[in-house]
């Protein structure tokens, strides 16, 4: 049995004498979807003959997206949401104004409610913010509270696409506080128990036309509000809380998936990976990106 990356599998598929038998392809859809494993979607569902199995692990409600995606075409693969094996307490706060104030409130409440297990504190969080802007707003503010607590308390403030050296190792009597801007790529954090959402994320899109990215702050999506909530007590599978700083109205409105990188940046490679797989790019598919009509190709070819 080999374990490799969706870039991998593309490099086989792009090889006339390669041939792939027994292939199971994984695919977590509430993590960021990077352009190999988008065109690795869109050829299970136009040549599903490529792959043996495919499992892609999404979010409830997210199935309903995926299905439609490839029920749209010939032949293509089923989708089954897979539950969460450990429990997950989502609280709403009904409002989705002052996020910074209210994260640091919520912080202070479940600082207050965290219990202790054999002498030692049990109860690491992690609070989502838009940008980095605003994690170091917030780290200050939270720094504020130390004194308020008879334990120490420490907050770190974590970079875009933090790396195992980022996360401080865990002190006896300790408990810490991570801020960070996305659950992609976080490494596991085995006490976390508990997560706060401020529900924004700080996205790119592009301009085909003009061929530029723009930036702004919006709402996260639905898999993305998910995956975060999922964080706390993922690494062990036990019960943790998730504190929305939202209506839960806003949450039902959200869009069920976030936007692929297939949407954030120049669409070349897309074209060049797919000439390569013998797919003609005006009839692929993505799941979430725009087509590639004839004004994007005139600019990317």
């Amino acid at each position: 049995m080999v374990f490799t990356t969706d870039l991998v599998v593309l490099q086989a598929l792009l090889d006339p004498a390669g041939a792939l038998d027994d292939v199971c392809l994984v695919i977590d859809m509430d993590c960021t979807r990077t352009i190999y494993n988008e065109v690795l979607l869109g050829l299970l569902r136009s040549r599903p003959d490529h792959v043996l199995h495919a499992i892609l692990l999404c979010s409830a409600g997210v199935e309903s997206t995926l299905q439609q995606y490839f029920a749209s075409a010939a032949g293509g693969c089923g989708v089954l949401a897979v539950p969460c094996p450990f429990s997950v307490a989502v609280q709403y706060t009904g409002k989705d104004e002052g996020v910074l104030q209210e994260a640091v409130r919520q912080a202070k409440r479940l600082l207050q409610n965290a219990k202790q297990r054999d002498g030692a504190l049990v109860g690491d969080g992690v609070i989502f913010v838009a940008d980095q802007d605003e994690v170091q707003e917030l780290c200050v503010s939270l720094r504020s509270l130390a004194a308020e607590f008879p334990r120490p308390l420490e907050v770190h403030a974590l970079p875009p696409s933090p790396k195992p050296q980022d996360i401080a190792d865990a002190k006896a009597g300790v408990q810490r506080i991570f801020v960070a801007t996305d659950h992609a790529g976080l490494p596991a954090l085995p006490e976390v128990a508990w997560t706060v959402d401020t529900g924004f994320t700080r996205e790119v899109t592009y301009d085909h036309t003009h061929d530029v990215q723009r930036a702004s702050t919006g709402r996260i999506a639905a898999a993305t509000a998910n995956a975060r909530a999922r964080l706390g007590g993922a690494a062990a599978s036990k019960p943790s809380t998730c504190v929305r700083l939202y209506p839960e109205a806003q949450f039902s409105a959200m869009k069920p998936l976030g936007t692929p990188q297939s949407s954030m940046g120049h669409l070349s490679f897309a074209v060049l990976l797919l000439h390569g797989l013998n797919e003609d790019p005006q009839d692929f598919r993505f799941v979430a990106a725009a087509p590639l009509t004839d004004d994007v190709l005139s600019v990317v070819l």
